[in-house]
């Protein structure tokens, strides 16, 4: 007989009696029909056999064997399948037959019910049919059910207090061989009891039960509980007599005496492994409390510690008061909670012993598993699956590699080193990579473990499709076509329509293809030039489309070349410094002055009346006029605004340099404390707050934002858009207008003294950054640069909405200090946040004081200074406000420099036209700007262009489609058409360029180029009339 099959378990049996089962199997063979004879035919053979010579089943389990029967000649009709021979309290079932040809199988269940005796029982299957039959026998073994006890001996264990007793637990096992978990329940507060082995996976468990000194002499039960998987609890009773301890004695504490060791973690002291995760160690104290003139030394030992571990004392025989211990852990050591305790020893007394409780963390692994784990991709397609990191005790990155891939097949993962408990590893599989099934491996790595890997299998199936092929290059004349066929290579037997596009669409440049999707081989592009276009390369890509899906594309350059007779003419460029609108040194009119003391503000009567400026070769000529103000001053009253001092600035009455554009900022808190008007501080349901020693409004109060909204309402409509505006400064919040408490009493967050949340604080913020941009939609916005925090994203939004930034305290190296700066400490965080806001708005920075203060109160070095401009320059500034302070001669060379190559610089680097011309005719200009500056322009101007003829008078001028506010640094290239008047008189003509001012006819920018007039116009080049 071979090994009997076990079923699950159940209880105790009971005599066994015969049971015949009869189910009848409708075994309808394949040979037989319905037109067959009535009588079952004697020729016929039945053979049958069972999967098993004996089945093993536990009381009340039950377990299933598979009959076989097999038919040969002419069998007619349904064979019965019979069980007998059961004992009573077993039951057999038939289930239904499967029939395959002349072999029919069936599927008997054996249920043993809890009262059946154990012991082999012999069991007959017997099938029969069409007067012939067979019969199998087998042993039915029925098995006890699975049973243990628990035995504790001796029972009764008597212990003084501050020591401990042993006693032992045994199993009594029946047909269980499973693990047993032991635990204590009851007894006092102070008494632990500890197992060794806790989990019993033979039949004795020695158990130590440890009485510190605090528990009350007397008598206690302590239950022990023994658990094991699919059976209930078993328990044990034992009882401890506490006694009392000896007068002369000694008792031990441990401090903490709780220990988490953590293998994830190093020792004390130790700087993490680079290695695989080794012992964990713990650190205690552990101390004597003698009394009665105790002076013997105390041996030290740890009892009921698991194996593993292992402990240190220092000393381990004690005649002080106190010893250190050291616990480490092995890397095998089950997590989980331990009693132990501590014993001590004297030689003369019992001994005494205190508890410590071990946390062991679980060791630190991982694993990956890949979901799913098969994945089908077809040629050059990709395909992905999730790669969860299961993590134990373990937070470490994960870097995770692919090895296996066939050429052609790259691999990457999305988050990588994984540090989170998840990745995606995408699999880009080319068109060279053979079909076929690979297996590859996913292999973690990291320094503290060893690498763990995963096997995922990627199956690569060919697909049929079609690829283009075409001449890569086309070139064609300015006003003329080209044509040049593509194929259409078609694989793997594709025979579908095929859809032929071009992108991308290029004005003047059609690319057209007839026809644009064919069944066929081939078919024709054709790229037709305007005479406008400019010359050059363009690039396009040729894409085939099946299905609505694009399959294949080839890329194809399209040279333009201009016809024979034109001009080219590429100006030189100049190194002079240009004094151009909204960029370079600001003319400062608050705070600082060259004729006032550092400090002092210079008031509006001072400004109508201003003393004389020093002379021009202090200070840069000012390309902007800036000014703040006060609320106060510029809306004395609510029906009131002093409208006066602004058309007086942009009437140029009080500005250093000719053309200098405007820019203000106005302030609610200042260190003048009627920087808010009187009449609104009066209006009912305005609100505020005092006591930190200024004054603060509340930006969210409907009062003070109607107020806002009348006076930035007002301001915008009379000057936005003013061709003498250069900026406003969103500056209406904070100190100064900065967005900060600095003026304040202890500088509490804004936010704290409005009493709002970060995020009603945001909000309320943003509505008043809302007052104020959208008062001026045409005027260039600025806003104080912040790095962190509410105003961090106060700033976001502004920038978000087209605003520039600035910052201030620009060049404060060592003046706050020789660890702090506003270039090391607030400036990174600033830049961070900003990204591409100087491509829609202005960057301007503001020197920190003044730069005579930092040359000579800080002696600071020209190599710092030219690092701070650098700086500046690296981030695209337009605009810095030295507060019209002389520049000490060492700095000149440095801010010339600088003005060189601040803001927009801009030339030409080539223009090219028809050298000859016919009146009525279009002469198209090709130009191709550069801009050599850091940052684009941000004030609208218009591009002109003109022809004057040898008088000087002009014959014709046409403004330029060019918005040089898209022109940031680098080429642009622009394509312009003068029309020539019928009438124009033959001759030679000159080309003139000019960037005007909206609405004027005088050039307001200078270019780096060759070719100046004095009316601001440049000479380019002659075009001959005829």
């Amino acid at each position: 007989m071979g090994k009997p099959s076990v079923g699950r378990p159940a209880a105790s049996g009971d005599p066994l009696r015969r049971q015949r089962l009869g189910v009848v199997m409708a075994l309808v063979m394949a040979i037989g029909c319905t037109n067959g004879p009535s009588e079952l035919e004697v020729t016929a053979t039945l053979t049958l056999a069972v999967d098993v010579s004996s089945l093993a089943v536990e009381q009340g389990g039950s377990a299933e064997l598979i009959g076989t029967a097999t038919v040969n000649g002419s069998f007619f009709g349904s064979p019965e399948v019979e069980v007998m021979g059961v004992p009573e309290g077993v039951t057999a079932t038939v289930a239904p037959p499967t029939t395959n040809g002349n072999t029919t199988t069936v599927l008997v269940t054996i249920a043993v019910g809890a009262s059946v005796l154990p012991g082999s029982y012999p069991v007959t299957l017997r099938a029969s049919g069409a007067g012939v039959s067979d019969e199998v026998g087998l042993d039915l073994v029925v098995l006890a059910a699975p049973e243990y006890v628990l035995n504790v001996a001796p029972d009764m264990l008597s212990v003084e207090q501050g020591t401990s007793g042993t006693t032992e637990v045994t199993l009594t096992r029946v047909n269980f061989t499973e693990s047993v978990s032991l635990t204590a329940e009851g007894g006092p507060s102070g008494m632990a009891v500890t197992f060794d082995p806790a989990t019993m996976d033979e039949d004795v468990s020695q158990v130590t039960v440890i009485v510190e000194g605090s528990v009350t002499a007397g008598e206690y039960e302590v239950t022990i509980r023994g658990e094991a998987p699919e059976l209930e609890d078993r328990t044990a009773t034992l009882r401890v007599a506490v006694t009392a301890a000896t007068e002369e004695a000694y008792s031990l504490s441990v401090t903490p005496n709780q220990l988490l060791l953590d293998p994830a973690q190093p020792a004390p002291g130790e700087a993490a492994s680079s290695g695989p995760m080794m012992a964990s160690v713990g650190q205690t104290t552990v101390e004597i409390q003698r009394s009665n003139g105790h002076a013997e030394t105390v041996s030290l030992d740890l009892i009921g510690q698991p194996e593993g571990v292992t402990t240190t004392f220092e000393p381990s025989s004690v005649s002080g008061d106190a010893s250190a211990l050291t616990v480490s852990v092995g890397p095998m050591v089950a997590p989980g909670e331990y009693e132990t305790s501590v014993r001590g020893r004297d030689g003369v007394l019992v001994e005494r012993v205190t508890r410590l409780l071990l946390i062991i963390a679980p060791t630190p692994t991982y694993q990956l598993l890949p979901d799913p784990s098969e994945l089908v991709i077809q040629q050059g397609a990709s395909g992905s699956t999730g790669v969860a990191v299961s993590r134990v005790n373990f937070t470490a990155g994960v870097t995770l590699s692919l090895e296996g891939a066939p050429s052609g097949m790259t691999a990457s993962f999305a988050d990588n080193p994984a540090a989170g408990d998840a990745s995606t590893l995408t699999l880009d599989v080319g068109v060279s990579v053979a079909p076929g099934t690979y297996d590859l491996v996913i292999r973690g790595t990291t320094p503290d473990l060893v690498d763990r890997t995963a096997t995922i299998m990627v199956t690569v199936t060919a697909e049929e499709g079609f690829s283009l092929e075409a001449t890569p290059e086309i070139t064609v004349q300015q006003g003329s076509t080209e044509s040049r066929p593509v194929s259409i290579v078609r694989t793997g037997g594709f025979t579908g329509e095929v859809a032929i596009g071009v992108t991308p669409v290029v004005t003047d440049l059609t690319m057209a293809v007839e026809p644009s999707s064919t069944a066929g081989s081939a078919t024709m592009l054709t790229a037709t030039a305007a005479a406008t276009l400019a010359p050059g390369t363009y690039s396009f890509e040729v894409t085939g489309t099946a299905a609505g899906e694009p399959m294949s594309s080839t890329t194809l350059d399209v040279t333009v070349t201009p016809p024979p007779g034109e001009v080219t003419v590429r100006p030189a460029t100049i190194d002079d410094v240009l004094y151009n609108p909204g960029m370079g040194f600001i003319d400062s009119h608050f705070a600082y002055g060259y004729q006032y003391p550092e400090g002092t503000f210079v008031s509006y009567d001072d400004f109508l009346n201003p003393p004389p400026y020093p002379d021009p070769a202090d200070y840069p000529p000012a390309t902007v006029s800036y000014f703040r103000w006060c609320w106060a001053e510029v809306h004395p009253f609510e029906d009131q605004i002093d409208f006066e001092r602004f058309d007086a600035i942009l009437a140029n009455g009080a500005v250093r340099s000719e053309g200098e554009r405007f820019g203000f900022r106005i302030i609610s808190v200042d260190d003048d404390p009627d920087c808010l008007p009187d009449w609104l501080l009066s209006k009912p349901g305005y609100v505020g707050y005092d006591g930190h020693r200024r004054h603060v409004p509340d930006y969210s109060n409907p009062v003070f934002l109607a107020a806002l909204q009348q006076l930035y309402g007002a301001l915008g409509a009379r000057y936005d858009g003013h061709p003498g505006m250069d900026h406003i400064d969103l500056g209406i919040v904070g100190c100064w207008g900065e967005w900060n408490s600095a003026c304040l009493r202890d500088r509490p967050p804004l936010c704290s003294v409005l009493g709002q949340s970060d995020a009603e604080c945001l909000a309320t913020f943003e509505h008043v950054i809302d007052i104020m941009m959208d008062a001026f939609p045409n005027t260039p916005k600025i806003m104080l640069g912040k790095g962190s925090g509410v105003m961090g994203a106060a700033m976001d939004y502004a920038l978000q909405r087209g605003a520039g930034w600035r910052v201030d305290c620009f060049g404060d190296w060592g003046i706050f200090g020789p660890d702090w700066s506003h270039h090391t400490n607030v400036y990174p965080g600033v830049v961070s946040r900003v990204g591409d806001a100087w491509k829609r708005g202005p960057v301007h920075m503001e020197v920190c004081f003044t730069m005579p203060h930092m040359y000579f109160a800080h002696d600071m070095s020209v190599e710092l200074v030219q690092e701070s401009f650098d700086w500046a320059l690296d981030n695209h500034i337009s605009v810095f406000n030295g507060k019209s302070t002389p520049i000490p001669d060492p700095y000149w060379p440095i801010v010339e420099d600088f003005l060189k190559r601040a803001g927009y610089r801009l030339v030409i680097e080539s223009l090219t036209h028809p050298g000859t011309a016919s009146p009525g005719e279009e002469v198209v200009i090709e130009t191709t700007w550069k801009n050599l500056g850091v940052a684009p322009p941000y004030l609208p101007h218009e591009v002109s262009f003109r022809l004057r003829d040898s008088n000087g008078e002009v014959a014709v001028q046409e403004v330029s489609g060019a918005d040089i506010l898209d022109w940031l640094p680098g080429d642009h290239l622009e394509m312009d058409t003068l029309t020539l008047p019928a009438g124009l008189v033959p001759g030679d003509y000159f080309l003139d360029v000019g960037i005007l001012s909206l609405g004027s006819p005088k050039p307001a920018i200078d270019l780096a180029i060759e070719g100046g007039r004095s009316d601001g116009w440049y000479e380019l080049s002659v075009i001959q009339v005829g």
